[in-house]
């Protein structure tokens, strides 16, 4: 969890002004952490606004990069061509 915090909070600090989205891929076995712990608990812990896709479970394997290509763009965001793996 502190692993995925620090990630994620260097990612939101170079991204600087630009929108951000954080794509946070859970692997399987997680999903029960994931679910009750969930990735916006980590933005708000930094105190910044960070829009967070949350994939569903049948993404974790092979995600279609695509439809997360899309949807930041529909949602007029900057894509950071990162994942961020749930430990």
């Amino acid at each position: 969890m502190r692993r995925v915090a620090f990630v994620i909070k260097t990612l939101v600090e170079e991204a600087g002004d630009v929108p951000v989205f954080l794509v946070l891929l859970p692997r399987l076995s997680d999903i029960a952490a994931y679910k009750t712990q969930g990735p916006s608990k980590l933005a708000e812990a930094f105190g910044t606004v960070v829009p967070v896709i949350d994939l569903l479970p049948s993404f974790a394997k092979a995600p279609d990069p695509s439809v997360l290509f899309n949807e930041c763009d529909r949602r007029g965001g900057h894509w950071l061509t990162r994942w961020v793996l749930w430990p």
